[in-house]
């Protein structure tokens, strides 16, 4: 009878450390599982700033463009400006 009831405890100690291990391998992989999500996520926000970088790169690429325009636009009125003034001068049309 000893002998039965020392297998029944050890076979009840070995279904507790059984199921003692298995939640132990079921919350790691739970933890796994959230650890992957987390890399999910942050590589998803990655690629999201990546993309707005690249957009905000391109914008700064054409407000350049278009200030190196306005300047050369303005270079030019300026220099019209100067004729103007210049042949207007020699009219004796406006003091200058």
């Amino acid at each position: 009878m000893d002998r039965e009831k020392q297998l029944r405890t050890e076979i009840q100690n070995l279904k507790r450390d059984f199921d003692s291990v298995k939640t132990g391998r079921d919350l790691a992989e739970k933890d796994q599982a959230i650890v992957d999500l987390e890399k999910l996520n942050m590589e998803n926000r990655l690629k999201d700033m990546q993309r707005k970088n690249e957009e905000l790169k391109n914008g700064k690429a054409e407000v350049e463009a278009k200030q190196k325009m306005y300047l050369e636009k303005l270079k030019e009125l300026e220099s019209r400006v100067s004729l103007q003034e210049g042949e207007a001068a020699k009219n004796g049309a406006v003091d200058v």
